[in-house]
C-alpha cells in the first residue's frame, strides 16, 4: 500500500507542475497582450488629438504649456513624452509653442538667505508664479502670451483612456476653448471575469464498512480528493474590489485511503461529487498598476450537492494573486452533515467527512 500511495502522489505532484508551469507561461504571455493594448489606446488617443484642433481660437497663435498632467505610469508614457507630442500636434495646427524658464514642471530648488532667515523653496518654476499674480501676468505680456494651453490623460479601467485639453486667457484665466478626446468603446478589462480551476487537497474518512454495513472496516482515514471548476462573476464596483457569481465543480476523490491496515480491500474506486453555487469574493492590499488589481482575495461561497443524496455546503478560498492571469489559492469546504458514498459496485460504504481542504490554481481567461 506505501508503494501505491508512493505512486498516486508522485503522479499528484508531476501533473501540478505541469498545471503550474503552463499557467506562469499562460499568464506572462497575457500580461505582454495587455501591456501591448494599454499601449495601443493611449496611442489611439494622442493620435486624435490632431483631430481635435481644428477649432482652435483665431487669436490664440501662441501659447504655453501651462498644466500637463497624466496617472499613467511612466513604463507607459512618461511626462517629456507626452508634452514633445502635444507641442508637436499644436505647431502642425500652426500654433507656436513657447518654452519658459518660468513655467517649467521640474522642480527647481532655490535657497535664499539673509542675517536672520534662511529660505528653502523646493517648489516648481511654475508653481511660484502662480502664487505671484503680478509676476504670472508680466512674463505673458513680455513674451505675448496668448494662451494657457492645458492637457489631462487620465486612465482607468471602466472606461479607458480619456484625454481633456483646454486654452485659458493669461491673465484673467477664462475658459477659451475646451476639447475632451473619449475611447470609453475600447475599454480593456471587461466588467465580468471568466475562470478556471484546478485542485489537489485532502479527504478525511470517517469509516469504511462492508456493503452490508455488517463490519467497520477502517476508521479516520484520508483520501486525495482532486477537483476541476468553472467560475463566472461580475465586477460589483468601479475599483473592481468586489465581486458576485456562480460557479460549478467537480470534486474527485480516490476513495482509496492513503494508509491503511486491512490489505484485503485493495484499490477503492473513485467518487464523483458535482456541485454548483453562488460565490463572493472581495480583493485587498490593492497592487500599484494602471489597471485595478489586488495582491490577494478572499471568497465566500454557498453549494449545492447532488451525490447519493442533496446537501448544502459552504466554501472559503484566500487567493494570492500571482498574476491578472493567474491565482494560488486555499480552499476549505464544509458540507452540513457527513455523507454516504459507495466503492467498488457498493462492496464497500465509504462516509465522508463533512470538511475537506485543497489547494488550488485558477486560470483567468
Amino acid at each position: 500500500m506505501n508503494k501505491l500511495f508512493i505512486n498516486r502522489n508522485f503522479k499528484s505532484v508531476f501533473l501540478i507542475a505541469i498545471i503550474f508551469v503552463g499557467a506562469v507561461f499562460n499568464s506572462l504571455k497575457a500580461q505582454r497582450g495587455k501591456e501591448a493594448r494599454i499601449e495601443h489606446l493611449i496611442n489611439a488617443v494622442l493620435n486624435d488629438v490632431s483631430n481635435n484642433l481644428y477649432d482652435l481660437p483665431a487669436g490664440v497663435q501662441r501659447v504655453v504649456l501651462y498644466e500637463v498632467e497624466s496617472n499613467i505610469p511612466k513604463v507607459y508614457l512618461r511626462s517629456e513624452d507626452l508634452e514633445l507630442q502635444l507641442t508637436s500636434k499644436l505647431t502642425q495646427m500652426g500654433i507656436k509653442v513657447v518654452f519658459l524658464p518660468e513655467f517649467a514642471a521640474k522642480i527647481n530648488l532655490k535657497i535664499r538667505s539673509t542675517d536672520s532667515t534662511l529660505i528653502i523653496d523646493n517648489r516648481k518654476p511654475v508653481s511660484r508664479l502662480k502664487s505671484n499674480p503680478v509676476e504670472f501676468n508680466r512674463v505673458c505680456l513680455e513674451n505675448n502670451i496668448q494662451g494657457l494651453f492645458r492637457c489631462y490623460l487620465h486612465y482607468d479601467s471602466v472606461n479607458g483612456p480619456k484625454l481633456s485639453m483646454s486654452i485659458l486667457h493669461p491673465s484673467s484665466k477664462n475658459l477659451l476653448w475646451m476639447k475632451q478626446i473619449d475611447l470609453s468603446k475600447e475599454s480593456i478589462v471587461k466588467q465580468t471575469d471568466f475562470s478556471a480551476c484546478f485542485g489537489l487537497g485532502v479527504q478525511n474518512i470517517n469509516e469504511i464498512r462492508s456493503g452490508g454495513g455488517d463490519s467497520i472496516l477502517g476508521r479516520d482515514m484520508q483520501a486525495i480528493p482532486y477537483f476541476v471548476g468553472i467560475n463566472y462573476m461580475q465586477y460589483l464596483n468601479s475599483a473592481r474590489s468586489q465581486q458576485l457569481g456562480l460557479g460549478a465543480k467537480l470534486r474527485i476523490v480516490n476513495q482509496t485511503p492513503v494508509s491503511y491496515s486491512d490489505t484485503n480491500l485493495g484499490k477503492l474506486s473513485a467518487a464523483f461529487i458535482p456541485s454548483v453555487g453562488i460565490s463572493y469574493k472581495a480583493h485587498f492590499l490593492k497592487k500599484k498598476t494602471v489597471i485595478p488589481s489586488y495582491w490577494m482575495g478572499f471568497q465566500f461561497g454557498l453549494n449545492y450537492f447532488n451525490y447519493n443524496q442533496s446537501f448544502i455546503g459552504l466554501e472559503q478560498l484566500v487567493t494570492f494573486h500571482v498574476s491578472n492571469r493567474m491565482q494560488l489559492g486555499f480552499r476549505l469546504e464544509q458540507t452540513l452533515s457527513e455523507f454516504d458514498s459507495y466503492a467498488n459496485d457498493s462492496q464497500y460504504e465509504v462516509k465522508l467527512d463533512n470538511i475537506n481542504y485543497a489547494l488550488q490554481i485558477s486560470i483567468h481567461l
